[in-house]
C-alpha cells in the first residue's frame, strides 16, 4: 500500500469520508459505509416514526436500548478503526514515495483527522481511552483506561495546534486540494471542543456525583470562568485569520445569503467542507410528495416552527412582535422560509416550471392524502424541509453542493456566547450577533450597535 503514492494518497482520502457522520443520513450512508446511525432520531426538531427504523434507532426512540443495540456502538468503533488507520498512516508515509512536502502535510492533514475522531467520540461518550501513537495489533493485551475529559480536550487543542504548523491556509490553497485539511479547520475544531468544555454541561456541573466517574464528564468539577476566556480567544484566532466571512446577500431578497451559501459548493463561509458529488438527495428526500419526492424522510416539527421569531427579531412569544397565531407564517424571520415548507408556501413545481403554492396533504398521484400520522415517506407534521435545498429547481436539475462540518457562523456565535459569559454583555458581542442577524435580514441586525448596549 505504502510503497505506492496513489495508493498512499487514497489510503489517507479513505479516512476524510466518515468525517460526515453527522450530516450523512438520508440517501448519505453509502459515503460511510453503512454506518447509516442518522441523528435525527434524537432531538424534537424533526419528526421520524419508528416504523422508519430498524435497530438501533428504533429501540433508542423507544427507550429499548441496550449494549448490545445502542443507537451510538457504531460510532465507536468506526472511528477508533480511523484512528488506527491514521496512525498507521502517520507511521508509514515516512518512507512513501512522495516529496518531502507532500509528507509532512498529510501528516499534518492526518493528525488532524485523529483529533476530528477524538472529538466526535468525546461529544458521545465524555473522557475516552487515549492511544496516542500506539499501533495495537490483534494479539495485544489492551488495557482500556478512559482518560478524562479534560486530558481528551486538551489533547485534541493540542493536536490542532501541531498539524496547524504544517498546513497551509484555505486562500494558500491549490483549487485541486479544496476540501483537505487548513489551518483554519484547525483553529475551528479546536475552538468546538474548548467552547463544548466551557459550557455548563461540564463546567462546575458534572452529571454524576461519584468522585470517580465526575472526571470523566466534566473539564472542571467547579466551575472555571476561564475557560469561557480560553473558548472565545479560539473563536477570536479563527476570525483574525481573515480567511472566512459570512456569505451576505440582503439586495436579491431579505436573509438571501442564508438561503444561497448551502448551494455553493465553494464559499466564504465554508472552513471545513465535506465533499459530496452534484446531488439532488435533499429536494428528493425532503420536498413534498406533490412534487415528485419522498419528503417523508424528515419532517420538521412544530417545536422547530415556532423557535423562528419575527422578522423584527422578536420571539413569536413576545407580545410586542406583532405575531399572529391566526396567520402564524406571516412577517417571520426570513431563515423560517428558507427553512420550513409549509401548506401554500411557493416550491418549484416541474410541471409549470415555476414556484406555485403547495397543498402538504396532497399526492401526485393519489390526490388527498388520508393523513394517519405514520405513513411512510409523506409529512408526519404538516411540514416539510427546505433548508439547504434548492426551492429554484427542486428535483429536475443536480445541485453542486458540498456539507457544511464547520462554518464561519459558528465561531461568530461561539465568540459572541463564551464573551457573553465571560465579560458580560459588551458591544462586541452584540455587534457579532447582530452580524449574524443582518446576514438573516432580519432587521435589528440592520443596525450596528457602537455602545454597551444595542441602539
Amino acid at each position: 500500500m505504502f510503497s505506492d503514492s496513489a495508493q498512499t494518497m487514497q489510503f489517507l482520502n479513505n479516512s476524510y469520508a466518515f468525517t460526515g457522520q453527522d450530516l450523512v443520513h438520508y440517501r448519505y450512508n453509502y459515503i460511510t459505509s453503512g454506518v447509516g446511525n442518522d441523528l435525527a432520531c434524537m432531538e424534537d426538531l424533526t419528526t421520524h416514526s419508528v416504523s422508519f427504523y430498524s435497530d438501533p434507532q428504533a429501540s433508542f426512540i423507544t427507550a429499548a436500548s441496550t449494549t448490545k443495540n445502542h443507537h451510538s456502538k457504531n460510532y465507536y468503533g468506526v472511528f477508533y478503526k480511523r484512528i488506527r488507520a491514521l496512525n498507521l498512516f502517520m507511521r508509514k508515509v515516512k518512507d512513501a514515495p512522495l516529496t518531502e512536502g507532500t509528507k509532512i502535510k498529510t501528516a499534518a492533514e492526518a493528525r488532524f483527522l485523529r483529533a476530528f475522531y477524538y472529538a466526535q467520540l468525546v461529544r458521545y461518550w465524555g473522557g475516552v481511552k487515549i492511544v496516542g501513537d500506539t499501533l495495537y495489533n490483534i494479539t495485544d493485551d489492551v488495557k482500556v483506561v478512559r482518560n478524562t475529559f479534560k486530558e481528551c480536550i486538551d489533547y485534541i487543542a493540542e493536536e490542532c495546534d501541531k498539524a496547524m504548523l504544517d498546513l497551509p491556509n484555505a486562500s494558500e490553497q491549490l483549487p485541486s486540494e479544496y476540501g483537505h485539511i487548513t489551518k483554519g479547520m484547525c483553529a475551528a475544531l479546536k475552538a468546538r471542543m474548548l467552547l463544548h468544555a466551557a459550557s455548563p454541561l461540564y463546567n462546575g456541573n458534572p452529571i454524576v456525583t461519584s468522585g470517580a466517574l465526575a472526571p470523566l464528564v466534566a473539564y472542571s468539577t467547579t466551575y472555571d470562568a476561564n475557560l469561557w476566556k480560553k473558548a472565545a480567544d479560539a473563536c477570536k484566532a479563527v476570525m483574525d485569520m481573515n480567511q472566512y466571512s459570512l456569505y451576505e446577500d440582503n439586495v436579491t431578497r431579505p436573509g438571501h445569503g442564508f438561503w444561497k451559501v448551502f448551494l455553493i459548493r465553494k464559499n466564504s463561509e465554508y472552513i471545513y467542507p465535506y465533499m459530496i458529488a452534484n446531488n439532488t438527495f435533499f429536494e428528493t428526500y425532503r420536498f413534498p410528495v406533490s412534487r415528485n419526492a419522498a419528503g417523508g424522510y424528515s419532517n420538521p416539527s412544530q417545536n422547530l416552527v415556532e423557535a423562528f421569531g419575527m422578522a423584527n427579531g422578536k420571539s413569536i412569544a413576545d407580545p410586542a412582535s406583532g405575531y399572529n397565531a391566526a396567520k402564524p407564517y406571516e412577517g417571520r424571520d426570513p431563515r423560517f422560509y428558507y427553512s420550513i415548507i409549509y401548506n401554500g408556501s411557493l416550491v418549484y413545481s416541474s410541471s409549470t416550471k415555476k414556484m406555485e403554492p403547495v397543498d402538504i396533504y396532497k399526492t401526485a398521484s393519489t390526490g388527498v392524502l388520508t393523513y394517519d400520522g405514520v405513513q411512510s415517506y409523506r409529512t408526519k407534521t404538516g411540514y416539510y424541509a427546505r433548508k439547504m435545498a434548492n426551492d429554484s429547481t427542486g428535483t429536475s436539475a443536480s445541485q453542486q453542493r458540498v456539507l457544511p462540518i464547520i462554518r464561519y457562523a459558528e465561531m461568530i456565535l461561539g465568540y459572541a456566547e463564551a464573551l457573553n459569559e465571560f465579560s458580560g454583555p459588551t458591544s462586541d458581542v452584540y455587534n457579532h450577533v447582530i452580524a449574524i442577524r443582518r446576514r438573516a435580514g432580519i432587521q435589528p441586525g440592520l443596525i450596528i450597535c457602537t455602545a454597551s448596549k444595542p441602539v
